[in-house]
Parts: C-alpha cells; sequence; structure tokens
C-alpha cells in the first residue's frame, strides 16, 4: 500500500473509531477538532502560553498547576506573572519559588527550601524554566517582532521543524515536543506535538518507522497535507484516541489507543476508498 493511501486510510479509520462512542457524534466531534479560538494579543500571551507547555508533560501537570487549584491552578499562577516583566522583581528562580509557595501555597510533600535544594524537583525545574522564557522571550521587540520570527520558518514546510529544535534549545525545559505544543496553541496549525500516544499510533499502523520527535512531526505534517487537513486537526484526531479526553465538552472515553491499532490491524485492508 502506498504511503498515501495509508495515510487517508488510518484517518479515515481513526476518525470513524471516535464516532462509534456514544458520548460522541459528528458534530461534537468536529467542534473539537476545529475549536482553534487562541487570541494572541501580545508578548505577555506568548509568555502565558509558556507557562502552560512548560508543565504539560508527564507529572508536570498534576505538581504544578493542580497542585495550586484542581481546576484553574494554571490560571492562578498567570495572574500571579501577569507580565514577562513579572519576574524583574526577583533575582533568580529561588527567590520565585519562594513567592510561589508563600502566595499560591502549592501542595507539596517537600518544602520550599528542599525544593529549591533539589535539582530534580519539577518546580525547581519549572521556576528555572519561566527564567530561561523571560530570557528567550526579551530577544523581541514585540508580539508582530516575535511573529516575523516565526513565519520565518512556519512559511516553509522544508525548514518547519527546524524551529521546535531551536526553541528547545533556548528554553530550558521545554523540549521538541513541547515547543510544537507550545506553536500549535498560539495558533501555528502546521504543528502537531509529537506525544507519547501519537508516537505509538503512528509507529504500530504505518504512519512513522520511529518514534523520534523530529520525524513523527514532519509524519504529521505529511498525513495531514494527504487529507486536506491541518497538523492541528490530525494531532488532536490522534490524541483524543491516546487521551480520550474531550476536556472542554467534559467527557472521556478514556484511553484507546491500543484498542484502537488493533481496530486498524483489522479493519485497514476493508476500508472502502470514498
Amino acid at each position: 500500500m502506498r504511503q498515501e493511501e495509508r495515510d487517508r486510510r488510518v484517518y479515515e479509520l481513526a476518525y470513524r473509531f471516535l464516532l462509534e462512542f456514544d458520548q460522541v457524534n459528528e458534530e461534537r466531534l468536529e467542534k473539537y477538532l476545529n475549536s482553534s479560538d487562541v487570541e494572541v494579543k501580545n508578548i505577555n500571551d506568548v509568555f502565558h502560553r509558556l507557562l502552560d507547555s512548560l508543565q504539560n508533560a508527564n507529572m508536570k501537570a498534576n505538581v504544578i498547576g493542580k497542585s495550586i487549584d484542581r481546576s484553574d491552578g494554571i490560571e492562578k499562577l498567570k495572574q500571579f506573572l501577569p507580565s514577562l516583566h513579572s519576574l524583574d522583581q526577583y533575582k533568580n528562580s529561588d527567590e520565585l519559588l519562594d513567592a510561589i509557595f508563600m502566595n499560591l501555597n502549592p501542595k507539596s510533600k517537600m518544602n520550599v527550601e528542599e525544593h529549591k535544594r533539589n535539582s530534580k524537583s519539577l518546580w525547581n525545574r519549572y521556576a528555572r524554566s519561566l527564567f530561561s522564557a523571560k530570557d528567550f522571550l526579551l530577544q523581541f521587540k514585540d508580539l508582530d517582532d516575535f511573529k516575523k520570527w516565526v513565519d520565518f520558518f512556519d512559511s516553509d514546510e522544508r525548514s518547519r521543524a527546524a524551529l521546535p529544535l531551536i526553541l528547545s534549545k533556548e528554553i530550558y525545559g521545554l523540549g521538541f515536543a513541547l515547543a510544537c505544543d507550545f506553536l500549535k496553541e498560539i495558533g501555528y496549525l502546521d504543528f502537531g506535538k509529537p506525544d507519547i500516544h501519537i508516537k505509538k499510533i503512528f509507529v504500530e499502523t504505518g504512519l512513522s518507522t520511529t518514534q523520534d520527535d523530529y520525524k513523527v512531526l514532519k509524519d504529521i505534517a505529511r498525513v495531514a497535507k494527504h487529507v486536506d487537513k491541518t497538523a492541528y486537526h490530525v494531532d488532536k484526531v490522534f490524541w483524543l484516541i491516546g487521551s480520550g479526553n474531550f476536556y472542554e465538552d467534559e467527557i472521556s472515553i478514556g484511553r484507546q489507543r491500543e484498542k484502537f491499532i488493533e481496530y486498524v490491524h483489522e479493519n485497514l485492508s476493508k476500508l472502502n476508498e470514498g
């Protein structure tokens, strides 16, 4: 089977798979897949998006945002740091941690002094990441200057994948996959996030030959081109299967990654084109 045909068929199976759940109908699914209403008005909005992406991996979301408040802890952190220059009052990440623990009182098994001494502490690393994000964003005069820089890479599919590589080197703790998450969540819809769910699904269904982040990002873009969708859209289809969580609609179908891989193996050859 040619790669273009496989891309289309696996995507179609993914879409059909999601519609087999009683909680999901096409209207609800389309609303979820096309809900990209991100509004970035200034460089502070970019900084706040980085606050989100930097805690959007592994245990960080539970340790950072949800330790402040289970429902909107990251929003309280944004209110505490309303602008990029909110960090100017702190000499270093240790002072920032002191202020966060004093004012936001995150739940933790360790006290703030223990976090500051422990280089593996997620709070320690997160605070360092925020200062690194600040230093990176200060290179740009304003939002337009930042967008021009991003657009330089995003305008050519041959250079697009280099941008997350640069961001992962510039901002401590961001990493390639989180850099992709950051870009797609500030409105760059030609980026998907090669997370653990998508990488596993892509390799097991023949959409990728490796779980390498860089390669999978390019594979997401290839699938998107073949099904005439954005990478953002394709990312959300497969991520939804892997995570099972619609978030906005407060419904969950449970994690379906392994079941979907089996579903593809059983149905790929049966799916009629058109």
